[in-house]
């Protein structure tokens, strides 16, 4: 494994666009050798209704391809966007991949980093509990 780090956002996968889900599976196995660890940070999915969702063909299609995309490669960690919060752990981890919340910290290689989706940025915390309350 590399050294290098990817940061992606806003893939906003589903059934109805095949192409976006070929373009990352392909992306993730292209990082095999150089990257040791890919955070995609929120709306992995245009939109992610929960526990059920996962047991629907044209969803479970997805994630088997995005853990055999990753399989053998660098850890793939995701981060709850505004269009699926309720992606977790339940959901990822059968497929390899990791479920990081919706505000992770962590350090590597002495820099800090604190990742979050754009809907969490907001002038004042509570503008984006209103938010989050909207969407949901």
């Amino acid at each position: 494994m590399g050294t290098k780090l990817i940061f992606l956002a806003d893939a906003h996968l589903c059934p109805e666009r095949t192409e976006r889900t070929d373009s990352l599976c392909a992306f993730l196995r292209a990082q095999r050798t150089e990257t040791q660890a890919v955070y995609i940070i929120g709306d992995l999915f245009d939109y992610w209704t929960g526990a059920k969702q996962r047991r629907l063909p044209e969803w479970a299609g997805i994630l088997e391809r995005l853990g055999d995309a990753a399989r053998g490669g660098p850890p793939v960690g995701v981060i709850g966007g505004n269009r699926d919060y309720l992606l977790d752990d339940a959901a990822l981890a059968p497929y390899g991949l990791t479920s990081l919340g919706m505000d992770p910290r962590f350090e590597h290689d002495g820099l800090r980093f604190h990742l979050l989706h754009g809907h969490m940025q907001f002038p004042a915390p509570w503008h984006s509990r209103l938010f989050l309350r909207w969407i949901q």
